[in-house]
């Protein structure tokens, strides 16, 4: 109707709705579409609260997509613009905006595993919304940044966010934002050995992004339920769940969850009795490549830290190396220390002797001190100023099988800042 009347101001609301119905309906390729053509309307109106609406749920719609880098720029925009509207005009709708976009860009940031910059977004978001006392709004700040700590490794730090949050939604009847931290918060009780009430805060997320028709990132939450039921030691039902979630991921265009469920069914491969290891090792190296490509680096982290485990017990050792180094090494410079804490024994039955790149001092310190106590294994720092870096590959060919391992481990260090000695 406002096409056949001309109407550009009507046209450009009716896309607002639009680009939200398909967000949450889990198509992220047409929200974004609708996106456009309000954003192209809104901004040749000057209408800023639609330049507002159309940017925020774009910025949803690539997050979900995992396109995180356009997802920033969105978001980061909208947020400096909402900061200066709020000072004119501290609406309930303009506090919502303001606070729903500083948290998504939060929780957006943080599976870029930039954690600082995360954890400053979602201190703006939880103190606008504190200080203005709106329900919604606090559900969206508190969950998400739970969600930033959570994804951290912070499980402890996340908890109290996640159950006021839940608490919230519980007594104002947010139905379609409850599912979110319920299974946040599911996962961490679950991680924390609170197995049963976990589980069942994780089924309700699921159940409830069910019962609403809610399908953006509901494949998210099942791959939470899933790992949930590994946790459980329920294999058959973890890989039932992780194939749902594999389906939902490709079925709604989340590139970013396809890779979380990719990795999801590694690890339930892994813990097969037998252990299914080829098809582990094609599952982990396909999420590996996902996230590589998305530079999702936590959950980068997360893949070579499992395919380095599944090839150490398989006692592939180089392999194991290669991958357990390329973890350790992005979860020190993630700032992901519970993470690297679960990482250490298996880098403590890999080898003896633990080199360390020069530029990372803050590992060699932490491995260090970790290892302070062990005979087996030593750590040292590389502080060579490129002695055998310059030789040619002929030239180290003729110094035998010990300059061999010489030229392996610097070429560790040069690709990985981390080499391991394997013990024989």
């Amino acid at each position: 109707m406002a096409e056949q009347l001309g109407d550009e101001a009507r046209q450009a609301r009716a896309y607002a709705y639009l680009i939200n119905y398909h967000y949450l309906r889990g198509e992220p390729a047409r929200a974004l579409e609708y996106g456009e053509r309000c954003l192209g309307i809104a901004e040749r109106l000057g209408d800023r609260v639609l330049v507002s609406v159309a940017r925020r749920y774009m910025g949803h719609a690539y997050h979900a997509q995992g396109q995180g880098r356009l997802a920033v720029r969105a978001l980061q925009d909208n947020a400096e613009a909402l900061a200066g509207d709020l000072e004119r005009e501290p609406s309930t709708a303009a506090v919502t905006a303001y606070v729903s976009t500083c948290a998504w860009l939060a929780f957006t940031l943080a599976d870029l595993g930039e954690f600082d910059s995360a954890e400053t977004w979602a201190d703006r978001a939880r103190a606008e919304a504190e200080a203005r006392r709106h329900p919604y709004s606090e559900a969206i700040a508190l969950t998400l940044s739970g969600q930033v700590s959570a994804l951290r490794g912070q499980l402890e730090r996340a908890v109290a966010p996640l159950v006021r949050a839940l608490t919230i939604c519980r007594e104002a009847s947010l139905t379609v934002w409850q599912a979110i931290p319920a299974a946040l918060l599911g996962q961490c009780l679950v991680t924390l050995d609170r197995k049963e009430e976990g589980l069942a805060l994780l089924e309700e997320g699921v159940r409830l992004s069910d019962e609403v028709g809610v399908k953006a990132y509901l494949a998210r939450w099942a791959t939470l339920l899933g790992e949930g039921f590994l946790t459980m030691g329920d294999v058959r039902r973890a890989g039932e769940i992780g194939e749902r979630a594999l389906d939902l991921a490709r079925a709604h265009g989340e590139r970013g969850h396809e890779a979380a469920a990719l990795r999801l069914l590694a690890d339930v491969a892994g813990a097969q009795d037998p252990p299914q290891l080829a098809a582990a090792a094609q599952h982990y190296t396909a999420a590996i490549a996902l996230a590589e490509e998305l530079a999702l680096r936590p959950l980068l982290a997360r893949s070579h830290l499992g395919l380095g485990q599944m090839h150490r017990r398989a006692g592939r050792a180089p392999e194991a190396e290669a991958h357990l180094a390329s973890a350790i090494v992005l979860f020190a410079d993630l700032g992901m220390w519970a993470w690297l804490d679960r990482s250490e024994p298996e880098l403590r039955a890999l080898g003896h002797l633990v080199i360390v790149a020069r530029p990372q001092v803050n590992l060699y310190e932490y491995l260090r001190q970790k290892f302070a106590d062990d005979p087996n294994v030593q750590v040292v720092l590389d502080r060579r100023q490129g002695e055998r870096r310059g030789e040619t590959a002929a030239t180290a060919a003729d110094r035998g099988a010990a300059d061999r391992r010489h030229m392996e481990i610097d070429q560790a260090l040069r690709a990985r800042g981390l080499a391991v000695v394997i013990s024989r």
